[in-house]
Formats: C-alpha cells, sequence, structure tokens
C-alpha cells in the first residue's frame, strides 16, 4: 500500500525568508519509529523530520510505503525556526500514527522525501508486534510526603512555573522621510533576556507601496548586546528589506505579530523552569513619502549616488563592421524600470535597438545597482563621427538636489573595406544631339502633348492616391501585425496562469507577455516602471481610462511577483486575469 503525503507551505520560514529550492548541501533528512517494539493493540508514531539553513526554502513533499501496518489518524504537521546563540536553523517534521495488522514485523519502507526539487531516500524501517499491549504505565507523581530519604541522597527534579520573560520585538526603518525612489532599511529585531528556541510569525506585512529587495544573510550571526532602559538584551535581526517607495504621500507598515518559544531554564537545587510560549507584536512604522523637486530635462527617474561610462569597441572598423557602445549607470541606488539612454544618431551610421543587462546585490546596508545598455552601430560609408557625451541626470537624495552623471564622447571612424571596389565618378550629363532617326528632346519650356490631356492627368492622379492608401494600409499591418502576435501571447500567458500552481510564476509569466505587447504595439520601453505607462500610453493616443487601468495592472503584477506574504494572492490573481483578459483586445 503507498500512501502519498500532502505537500503544504510550511508557515514560518516561508513568511520569513524568500522563495528558492532547498540546497541539497545544507538539507539533512531523517525518519524514525517509535516505540520499537509495541503490542497489536498500541499504535507507533512515524516522524519524517527535514532540516536546513535558516534561509532554505524546504517544501517537504514525503511518500512511502506500508507493510503490516496502516494509517490510524491524521498528520500532524510542524515548521519551526530555531535561534539559539545566534544559530539559526530551520525544522520541518511530519508525524502520523500507524496501526499494526497482526501480530509479526511491520515496516515502512521505499520512503522518498523531495525537498526543493532534490529527492532523498531515508533507510526503511521496522517496529516488532507483539500479542497484546506493552504501552507503559502512565507515570504517578511521588508523594512528597513519604520517606524523605532518597531526597536526600538523590534529589528529584521539579518543574517550577515560568516567570514572564523579558523579550520584545522591534521594526526599524529609516529614513522616516524618504524621497521617492530613496532606499529605506526595514529590519525586524527580536530582543530577549532568555533561551528562545523557535519564533512563529502570525503574519508579515505586505510592503504595499516599495519596491522591495529581499535581503539574505547566508551565515548567521552571533546576537548584539544592546543596552534598552539600562537593561541589557541580546538583539537578533529575524527580517531585513530593502524598500523604494513608488509614490509621495503617507505609506504605513503594517506591524508584525510573532509567537516566541522559550526554551526551560535549570535554575539549580533540582528545580526546573518551564518553557513558555509568548505573543509579541512590532510597533507599526508610517512613512512620509516626499516628492522629488522639479526635475531637470532628460530625468528618467534615477535616484541614488550614481556614475556613468561610456564605452564604444573597436572604435575604428571598416565598412559593414559593427562597432558596440556600451552605457554603463552604476552606484548606490534603484535602477529598475529605468528607461535606456538616448540613442546615439549618426549621419551614415545605422544603430539597432539596445540590448540590455541589470544587477542588484546588497552591500552592506545598501543596494548596490548597475544597469548597461549596448547600441550596435554600423557605418554604411567612410568617416569618422564622434557621439557627444553622455550625460544622465539623477536625484541624490543625501545633497537633496539633482546632479548629471556624465561620460565623455567616444570617436567612432570606419575605413574603405579592403578589395571593395570604388564607385567611378558619375558621367557629365550628356547634352548631344540623339542618335540618328532619334526624336530631339523638347525645348526648355514646352509642355509634353501627354500631360496636357485632361483625362491623362485625373487617371495619373487616381494611381498616385491609390498607391499612397495601398502604402499606408501596408504600413499599418506591419505595425498591427507584431501587436496582435503579443496580445494573443498575452491572453496565452493569461490562461495558462489560470491552472498555475505557483502564483508568482504565473505572475511572472503574464507581465513579461504584457511588456512584450506594450513594446511591440505602443513602443514602450522593456525595462519602463509600470508607474510610468498610463502618461506614454496617453502621450501615443491612448484613452486615459484604459491607460491608468494598465498601469494599476502593471502595479499589482509588480505586488504578485515580489510581494513577501500573498495572504490575498489567490481573489487577486483572478481579478488580475479578468482585468488582462479585457484590456488585452483594448492593447492589441
Amino acid at each position: 500500500m503507498r500512501v502519498p503525503v500532502a505537500s503544504a507551505a510550511g508557515l514560518l520560514l516561508a513568511l520569513l525568508t524568500a522563495s528558492g529550492a532547498a540546497r541539497a548541501a545544507d538539507v539533512q533528512v531523517r525518519a524514525r519509529l517509535e516505540p520499537q517494539r509495541i503490542g497489536v493493540e498500541d499504535v507507533v508514531q512515524l516522524t519524517i523530520e527535514v532540516q536546513g539553513g535558516a534561509l532554505d526554502d524546504l517544501g517537504l513533499q514525503p511518500d512511502f510505503e506500508l507493510e503490516n501496518l496502516q494509517v490510524a489518524g491524521g498528520q500532524v504537521r510542524s515548521s519551526q525556526l530555531s535561534a539559539v546563540n545566534g544559530r539559526v536553523s530551520r525544522v520541518e517534521s511530519i508525524q502520523l500514527p500507524l496501526r499494526p495488522l497482526e501480530v509479526g514485523t511491520g515496516r515502512v519502507h521505499a520512503i522518498e522525501v523531495e525537498v526543493g526539487g532534490e529527492v532523498f531516500t531515508p533507510d526503511d524501517l521496522e517496529v516488532e508486534i507483539v500479542e497484546g499491549s506493552v504501552a507503559p504505565p502512565a507515570r504517578t507523581r511521588r508523594d512528597p510526603w513519604g520517606d524523605p530519604f532518597p531526597d536526600i541522597f538523590a534529589p528529584l527534579e521539579r518543574e517550577v512555573p515560568a516567570a514572564e520573560p523579558k523579550l520584545f520585538l522591534r521594526a526599524e526603518a529609516y529614513p522616516r522621510d524618504p524621497y521617492v525612489g530613496q532606499q529605506v532599511t526595514y529590519t525586524l529585531y527580536l530582543f530577549s533576556q532568555s533561551d528562545v528556541s523557535s519564533v512563529h510569525p502570525e503574519s508579515l506585512p505586505d510592503f504595499r507601496g516599495f519596491w522591495v529587495q529581499e535581503v539574505d544573510d547566508p551565515q548567521p550571526r552571533e546576537p548584539d548586546i544592546v543596552e534598552v532602559d539600562g537593561e541589557k538584551y541580546a538583539r537578533v535581526p529575524l527580517l531585513r528589506r530593502m524598500l523604494f517607495p513608488l509614490h509621495a504621500g503617507e505609506i504605513s507598515i503594517d506591524p508584525v505579530r510573532i509567537q516566541v518559544s522559550v526554551s526551560p531554564r535549570r535554575l539549580g537545587f533540582g528545580r526546573i523552569q518551564r518553557g513558555i510560549d509568548v505573543w509579541r507584536t512590532t510597533n507599526p512604522s508610517s512613512f512620509e513619502v516626499r516628492a522629488l523637486p522639479e526635475a531637470p530635462a532628460g530625468f528618467q527617474g534615477a535616484v541614488g549616488q550614481l556614475k556613468v561610462a561610456a564605452e564604444l569597441h573597436p572604435a575604428e572598423v571598416a565598412v559593414g563592421e559593427a562597432a558596440t557602445f556600451t552605457v554603463t549607470l552604476s552606484g548606490v541606488g534603484h535602477l529598475q524600470g529605468l528607461p535606456a539612454p538616448s540613442a546615439p544618431v549618426l549621419d551614415g551610421v545605422r544603430g539597432f535597438p539596445p540590448q540590455q543587462e541589470s544587477d542588484e546585490r546588497v552591500v552592506g546596508n545598501h543596494v548596490q545597482a548597475r544597469k548597461s545598455w549596448s547600441w550596435v552601430l554600423l557605418p554604411d560609408r567612410p568617416g569618422e563621427w564622434t557621439i557627444p557625451p553622455t550625460r544622465i541626470p539623477y536625484f541624490d537624495p543625501d545633497e537633496e538636489e539633482f546632479r548629471w552623471a556624465t561620460a565623455a564622447a567616444q570617436d567612432l571612424t570606419a575605413t574603405q573595406a579592403e578589395n571593395e571596389p570604388v564607385a567611378p565618378a558619375s558621367p557629365a550629363t550628356d547634352t548631344s544631339p540623339p542618335a540618328s532617326g532619334g526624336q530631339a528632346p523638347p525645348e526648355a519650356g514646352a509642355t509634353s502633348p501627354a500631360w496636357t490631356a485632361p483625362a491623362t492627368r485625373i487617371a495619373t492622379v487616381a494611381l498616385l492616391a491609390c498607391g499612397v492608401g495601398l502604402l499606408a494600409l501596408l504600413l499599418w499591418r506591419r505595425r498591427a501585425a507584431p501587436g496582435r502576435a503579443s496580445a494573443a501571447r498575452l491572453r496565452q500567458a493569461l490562461q495558462e496562469a489560470r491552472h498555475a500552481g505557483d502564483t508568482r510564476r504565473a505572475a511572472a509569466g503574464i507581465e513579461e507577455a504584457l511588456r512584450r505587447l506594450l513594446e511591440t504595439r505602443w513602443q514602450i520601453g522593456p525595462g519602463t516602471a509600470s508607474t510610468r505607462w498610463p502618461d506614454l500610453l496617453g502621450a501615443r493616443g491612448m484613452a486615459t481610462e484604459t491607460a491608468t487601468a494598465v498601469g494599476r495592472l502593471g502595479d499589482d503584477l509588480h505586488y504578485l511577483r515580489y510581494a513577501p506574504q500573498l495572504a490575498d494572492a489567490d481573489e487577486l490573481l483572478q481579478d488580475v486575469l479578468r482585468r488582462g483578459r479585457k484590456l488585452s483586445r483594448a492593447l492589441e
């Protein structure tokens, strides 16, 4: 008999960490049956446990086969985070009661545990089954008024009720009055004077109104010892996020409620203070996001401390060969959605749309970003050209002013290709009379008889009008065809998302198809932030209501992709699918 055990997302680290596959090298899988000997009337407990680093998404998915055993009840699934002395680990486990069928040997075999796409196979398990019941008798409390001598020579440990532990949560975020696009660092800390065995968050904020950059600390850190109100506490960071406000105005981050399990503690003289579970809630955080000052011409939304570099390689080519012009913007800041700078325009040189690359990583307490655009330039003739200096405006929130990142001009030279014949000079106009028997050309000012007839002129004008109309139709169809194809791909992505089990992946597929449609049909750059879509679409002739709906759809797709908590994901995804199907026709 094969018994599949359904997978359920663990509450603890699904909330505390980014989603991702577990690393096999960091995972330990254990399976056990307890006790090893039971009666045919007893029950044995099957436990399958997976332990990994705190940053691993374990995703426990076991199945197995039973022999001379059957399931006796529902499974109990647990997930916990341990943070003791700065060492953080995560454990997920499944417990399942099994009942024997007859006297003999019970076996659990063919055990397979899937963790993040990797399959582990623990050893087979056996339990001895005998007649009747061998369950141990219930413990009886010792009579405190009995013989005192055993207590003198062998003190008995006694449990002492747990006192209220000194621990609290604090959410720290700075700065409190950021500009739009400026980095806000959010950290959730646990302050404690007790040994903590695990923390279980009830919920985490969704960070709406921010672009979220997740921060992973692969190595657990020793807790900091800090003083609060004259008392020393161990401070452990539980969660850190880099946030970038998307709009001006007041934005709030909801408080966090977490269950904290305090470990038992030995008090001496045979006394043990029992463990206790307590709930703690963080303080709410609110920000008054400031709008940027009036921006200079060409500002596209870059905020931070940035610099730009320009490179032309090679600087000298033969006609028909290509050179690559690359502009790289880098520094402390957030560059997602930043459009490409103006493309170089050189007479006699063909340019092609840029290829984009971007990278963001957290260094210390700042996001280091890098984004580059590369244009392919193809000279049509020999010559020399100068690509003007590259100048990109950005806003420096520390100095509270706009600045210009500037790169030097670049010189391009094209030479005549080897073994390519030089075109002969154009011959002078032949003014000699025609060969014998030919007609002489009409004298200056003379009118050809064919153009003098009204019917001929009308027919010629009609033919020209038909040609212009046909050309316009062809150009329209050429422009509309990619839009129809992209709209079909968007509808396909919407259809596939209806049956997708991964909300983030479904949202990513829809957003990619939507950006492709906006690029091919409406000439909206693929890296343009969704907050700028309504203005750009309106400038290209789209109705204001439709353009606003498209921008709102892009915002919701971004939220579905990057929000740390997706409690309302199913409802929002269905709404996105409905609006997406409706808008796909308007965007076509």
